[in-house]
């Protein structure tokens, strides 16, 4: 028991020095006025939430102007920045003063709020008892190798610590979630990923994971009215009291957060939109609406097939390992949701990522190679983001640190395929081109973003791959009929505690 918590206790540590390491580089914006960047957007909407009423929040005032990082999150996320602006208000006022404190940069604040990004992070937690409670003996991979990878992916510790967000709390809210619907506690994972939702709209990328699993299991398989209702009424529960405070102008706020001025993408990144606007323009060419209809159309086509194979999974008797290949079922189709949304969704992120990197640290116990590889290849698509805030060499050291603890562990002896493994080496020496051409290649002036460019591409190229074949694996997952029941050791935490 002593070295199970010895080893838990060293991936945590080792996590959080990672993360610290990080925050020493420079934040979104930093010293780059007028608007600066996501530091001075979370800063202001603790000066916003702490001095005008909640009921004002999302709205256009004298005192809130919303072209200055207007509040665009989910209720819950502003009442995250309203507990942290309190506590500020209390250790540096002039931080969170109203108007005044616009652009307010100082070392204290700087400490302060990433403090704040630490004390508010769940995912570091939640990831350790996702891997604990689920490990898988069959990969023959010690325990601390699935925790550590997990809590080294570089895109969640750049984006939150180095970036600077709070991706930490939605993230962690979903795995929770997850742990606590497979373990049949489905009213808990209810509550915990409708606050998740409200938290960050992206984590809608795997409501339908979520939505198939549930009716499958409760309502086709089990028929449980009770439990059925149980959830239903949480889910409405929580939803209200999120709500509440705005009344009737919840239809103004739903605008808020989720705008279609900003067009079908933002900035470079590895969509299929944006690679079809290289080509063919859309965005700006097309109405906003059309193109966010069609966004939304496209998207729902192509998740039905993969949604339909998780609900008739769902649907059916578990006996034995069917146990086992419904849990790896519902964690690909958690990737193949995310990784669809992400790639022909409207108006996305190059820091969406996250949500198929989320599933794919999950799935390490099961698919270690391609997980890995995943990972790798969704945080050198950050690149150019990095780059232009001047932490691109920490995206750099916590990819190799990746890499490392991977190689380490033997993830990437898991695959027996001599040419799999020089694919990887490939794919990231492709890479490794595409980031030098950008330090050190002047590009044609009719084409200045080149590089930036071509990493978009060849990551839309990578994650449309990892779709296709996590759609496969997912398909090819079959029941058994003639396996015998499994033991707690082969789908539980009991072969953990053992290995650990």
């Amino acid at each position: 028991m002593a070295s199970e918590l010895s080893t838990i206790v060293c991936c945590a540590a080792l996590a959080i020095v990672l993360r610290w390491g990080v925050s020493t580089f420079p934040y979104s914006g930093q010293g780059k006025p007028p608007r600066y960047g996501d530091f001075e957007a979370h800063r202001h909407w603790m000066e916003i939430t702490t001095n005008i009423p909640m009921s004002r929040w999302y709205y256009n005032s004298s005192l809130n102007d919303l072209d200055y990082w207007g509040i665009d999150y989910p209720p819950l996320s502003a009442w995250h920045s309203y507990g942290l602006g309190r506590a500020f208000k209390i250790i540096l006022p002039e931080a969170v003063k109203i108007k005044t404190s616009r652009g307010y940069e100082s070392s204290l604040l700087t400490f302060l709020m990433r403090m704040s990004v630490s004390l508010s992070d769940l995912l570091v937690p939640a990831l350790i008892l996702f891997h604990v409670m689920f490990f898988n003996p069959e990969k023959k991979l010690a325990p601390w190798v699935c925790i550590m990878c997990s809590l080294a992916a570089p895109p969640f510790i750049m984006v939150d610590y180095g970036h600077f967000q709070y991706n930490c709390v939605s993230l962690g809210l979903t795995v929770l979630a997850i742990v606590t619907l497979l373990s049949n506690q489905f009213s808990l994972s209810a509550i915990l990923f409708t606050l998740a939702i409200h938290h960050k709209q992206m984590s809608l990328y795997h409501s339908l994971t979520f939505f198939a699993y549930m009716v499958g299991t409760l309502v086709m398989k089990r028929i449980d009215v009770l439990t059925t209702f149980r959830v239903g009424t949480v889910i409405m529960s929580t939803v209200g009291l999120m709500w509440l405070p705005f009344g009737d102008y919840w239809t103004f706020v739903l605008k808020r957060i989720f705008p279609l001025k900003r067009g079908v993408f933002e900035d470079k990144v590895g969509t299929f939109w944006y690679v079809f606007d290289r080509f063919v323009p859309v965005k700006g060419v097309y109405p906003d609406q059309i193109v966010a209809e069609f966004c939304g159309i496209s998207t729902i086509v192509l998740l039905i097939p993969a949604t339909l194979n998780l609900f008739m999974k769902a649907s059916t008797v578990e006996k034995g390992q069917q146990v086992t290949v419904l849990r790896k079922t519902f964690l690909l189709h958690l990737f193949n949701s995310s990784i669809v949304c992400f790639l022909f969704s409207y108006h996305v992120h190059e820091k969406t990522i996250m949500l198929p990197g989320l599933a794919a640290v999950l799935l390490l116990p099961f698919y270690p190679f391609a997980s890995a590889w995943f990972v790798v290849v969704s945080s050198l698509s950050l690149y150019p983001l990095f780059l232009e805030e001047g932490s691109h060499a920490a995206l750099l050291l916590t990819t190799a640190f990746f890499i490392l603890v991977a190689q380490q562990g033997k993830i990437f002896d898991s695959s027996k395929s001599a040419l799999l493994k020089l694919a990887f080496i490939g794919s990231i020496g492709g890479y490794i081109a595409l980031i030098l051409g950008l330090h050190f290649v002047t590009p044609p002036q009719n084409l200045p973003h080149l590089f930036q460019a071509g990493i978009a591409i060849y990551s839309f190229l990578h994650f449309s791959l990892f779709a296709l074949y996590c759609h496969y694996l997912q398909f090819s997952l079959k029941y058994s009929t003639d396996e015998q029941k499994p033991t707690r050791k082969s789908v539980g935490s009991g072969s953990a505690k053992k290995k650990l």
